[in-house]
């Protein structure tokens, strides 16, 4: 699949400036994908940003896109898969990580907050109209190193 959008070309862009880099050692580059990353604790402007909107009572915001389908993983158990990777010498290429479950944006919304004790309104959820409405990774050639991986998403609470 080609790159959508200036975003995801600057980012296969760089993987190509990698893999030139690495041409004489290939077997030393292990390019990690990672898919959505979601949890309460993420910048503003990303959806869990958008999600923390919701939690503002008197607020008119609404979330877009609640239909979409997504591949989440949360930062910590990113984290923990990246270091298990980097200690790992005989993972090389191009290796997606991903919990290869899809969960829609309302669904995460709606664990997100209700697991965090905030009132869940689906009135403040629009479906939207984007251009991928799906996305969820196979991260199969990960697993295959790493066959007792549990990439289940589990929001942590917010505080």
């Amino acid at each position: 699949m080609d790159p959508v959008g200036p975003y995801a070309e600057q980012k296969f862009e760089a993987e190509q400036a990698l893999v030139e880099v690495f041409k004489e050692t290939p077997e030393k580059l292990c390019i990690v994908r990672v898919f959505s990353v979601l949890d309460w604790d993420v910048a503003d402007f990303t959806l869990g940003g958008a999600i923390k909107n919701l939690t503002i009572s008197n607020s008119d915001f609404k979330l877009l896109n609640s239909d979409d389908t997504r591949d989440f993983l949360t930062p910590k158990l990113t984290a923990s898969v990246l270091i298990k990777i980097a200690h790992t010498t005989s993972l090389a290429g191009i290796v997606n990580l991903s919990s290869m479950c899809g969960t829609t944006i309302r669904e995460a919304a709606h664990k997100m907050l209700t697991e965090s004790g905030f009132e869940f309104s689906s009135t403040r959820m629009l479906p939207g109209n984007s251009t991928r409405p799906y996305i969820v990774g196979d991260n199969s050639k990960l697993i295959s190193y790493f066959p007792n991986l549990k990439l289940i998403w589990q929001p942590s609470i917010y505080i």
